[in-house]
């Protein structure tokens, strides 16, 4: 049972440092193709306003948050046009940068958040004439106020001023003109820092939101897929990958910062367009954790196999 929690874990966390990496990279990349060339369908600005719940996720909290909280978005993207393959792949994603204001209505303990970050929006498909994306992003907060054990004592989720900005936001784009749309939808937002300085209990935001997005002039048409040239992808092609990360980590308030390293090896085999099947190792060297188990021969030194499927372009 140990063996298959030290999996589970090392697979689901492998999993999302490297969906955060890969949606980094690539709307990076692509934010700079857009401002260097015309490959774009077109361009947009877009404001949302959202009514959020903070969720009390820990009994401490119930008399500190007082909802529901405000916040508001801007974003500027580009929606891709087909120029790399992994655009068809995923059914031409808009991407861009933004910013997120979030007042979360308890000065004293919680203060403001202001993020600045990257997203990618993905179409789920047109149902007449509704629209259903998801769009992901993540970036980086400061908070106003965060723990002090003297004049903060009882802010136990945020415990340093900057902070990883994350947020889930579903939407339904419905047409006002050619130019205008709104979009009701659904979101998640998150702010934490890794545990990179204790607490950190995270702040967790649950809320319905409104934008109203501005698409600019159509540089190139949106032709059906039918009509796009489809990307060749190469199959049964044997790929390894060598990944090192390090950061730094606080177990308990006012403990010195430990070291963390995990080195991950993993061998994929390509079967389709954007899907490969591998196996993985990964190996982790944890401070905390040899100096809890220094009469073991591996100290903190800990191996751990896992098997994935991953589905991704590059």
């Amino acid at each position: 049972m140990i063996v298959a929690s030290c999996v589970f874990r090392l697979l689901m966390f492998s999993m999302l440092k490297f969906l955060f990496f890969s949606m980094i990279v690539l709307t990076m990349a692509t934010c700079c193709k857009a401002i260097s060339q015309e490959d774009h369908q077109y361009m947009f600005i877009s404001a949302q306003f959202h009514n959020q719940y903070i969720w009390r996720h820990f009994d401490a909290m119930i008399g500190e948050v007082n909802n529901p909280v405000r916040s508001i978005e801007v974003n500027l993207g580009w929606k891709t046009a087909g120029a790399d393959p992994w655009n068809s792949l995923y059914n031409y994603p808009s991407y861009g940068f933004g910013f997120f204001y979030n007042n979360l209505k308890n000065p004293e303990i919680f203060g403001v958040a202001r993020s600045g970050f990257l997203f990618m929006e993905f179409p789920f498909g047109q149902k007449r004439f509704v629209d259903h994306r998801m769009k992901v992003s993540a970036g980086i907060a400061h908070l106003s106020t965060y723990y002090d054990p003297v004049e903060n004592p009882h802010n136990l989720n945020i415990g340093s001023s900057f902070n990883l900005h994350f947020n889930l936001n579903y939407s339904w784009f419905f047409p006002v003109n050619d130019r205008i749309l709104l979009a009701p939808g659904l979101s998640f937002t998150h702010y934490s820092n890794g545990a990179f300085k204790k607490p950190n209990r995270g702040i967790n935001l649950l809320d319905v939101n409104l934008a109203i997005r501005y698409r600019g002039d159509e540089r190139v048409s949106n032709v059906m897929d039918a009509d796009r040239p489809q990307p060749e992808w190469p199959q049964n092609k044997h790929r390894t990958y060598l990944f090192f990360s390090g950061g730094v980590m606080q177990r308990f308030i006012d403990d010195p910062n430990y070291r963390v390293f995990t080195l991950t090896v993993n061998h994929a085999l390509q079967t389709g367009p954007g899907a490969r099947w591998g196996v993985g190792l990964d190996f982790t060297y944890d401070d905390h954790a040899k100096e809890r188990i220094d009469q073991s021969s591996f100290g903190g030194l800990h191996a751990c196999g896992s098997i994935c499927f991953a589905r991704y372009c590059f």
